[in-house]
């Protein structure tokens, strides 16, 4: 096997085997780029179709977007051995008006040619914020489908969820996103999911249209879980500082506080202090004293405003 045979993917050494074994034709989903399908096909001199987009393009696209669509695996397919047809079968109540804007751009070479020259209209879909995604204390894990009800392979996703998930009873929530709905098409959309069935773990894209095997989907939920736990026990630590210096005062203050440390089970650092300086810049007027200092994370991984930083602020001033 060559460097380049090396960088292919499962399905495209699959595809690559298919097309050796000299079929009429082999037709494919979104999920493989069509332009590697053309080169793997011609070569063997057999016929290939596909792929339009069947959910997010056919079933809810404007026939703007259906026309695009097509026209792009027209003009990637070539005039060769290249059939134009869906990735798989037609989402239940595809609009007819899709199927017949498909239609006209096939027969009409000057509908291609304006669609070409035009801009495409602006469509702004508003999207989710998911900065903050998956901090919630269990484990998120979405299961992106067409629909489990009459895709096959999105059906074999969800179940091989549904079968692990009594394993982490209390500690991982599913679900399921059939994205034949606009809503479910918006969280997808947020999540950057380009292909289905797409298995997402505390939002983090984890299996792309391919069904994990049991033990490794075990395995990746029990990483995000022991993640999620570390960084709990990272938020949680602080410090406790007793200050004061060898009265009997003091002295049972610092036993009392590393037995409470010690029978709870925590690592937590014991600081003591007996400088003037210090116990002034605590504010301290008697010892023994106990202060105890909470480190309690706000923000990860993106930019918090002013307006919520003051919010911070406010709640230790």
């Amino acid at each position: 096997m060559n460097e380049k045979e090396k960088q292919l993917t499962g399905k495209e050494r699959v595809l690559k085997a298919m097309a050796e074994c000299k079929p009429n034709n082999i037709s494919i989903d979104e999920n493989i780029a069509l332009d590697y399908v053309r080169d793997v096909c011609l070569k063997q001199d057999i016929s290939f179709g596909g792929n339009l987009q069947l959910t997010a393009t056919l079933l809810l696209g404007s026939e703007e977007e259906v026309q695009r669509n097509a026209l792009q695996c027209m003009d990637t397919g070539g005039e060769r051995g290249f059939i134009l047809a869906p990735g798989c079968d037609l989402p239940y109540a595809t609009p007819a008006e899709n199927l017949q804007a498909v239609t006209k751009i096939v027969h009409d070479d000057y509908q291609r040619e304006v669609l070409r020259t035009m801009e495409m209209t602006e469509t702004t879909k508003e999207l989710l914020d998911m900065s903050e995604y998956g901090q919630i204390d269990k484990v998120v894990v979405d299961i992106i489908t067409l629909d489990s009800e009459s895709c096959a392979p999105c059906q074999y996703m969800v179940e091989s969820v549904e079968l692990v998930a009594p394993q982490f009873e209390g500690i991982v929530k599913w679900r399921e996103h059939k994205i034949k709905d606009a809503e479910s098409l918006t969280f997808m959309t947020s999540l950057m999911v380009r292909n289905i069935p797409t298995i997402c773990i505390d939002g983090q894209i984890t299996f792309v249209s391919r069904i994990p095997p049991r033990d490794e989907l075990i395995a990746a939920i029990q990483k995000r879980i022991n993640e999620k736990m570390k960084l709990r026990i990272l938020q949680k630590q602080g410090k406790v500082y007793v200050l004061g210096g060898e009265c009997e005062g003091c002295i049972e203050t610092k036993n009392n506080v590393r037995r409470a440390i010690q029978e709870l089970g925590t690592d937590m650092e014991i600081v003591f202090l007996t400088d003037e300086k210090d116990l002034q810049k605590f504010g301290v007027l008697h010892t023994p004293a106990v202060v105890v200092e909470k480190r309690e994370v706000k923000s990860m991984g993106n930019v918090p405003s002013v307006e919520v930083i003051k919010e911070w602020i406010k709640d230790i001033t």
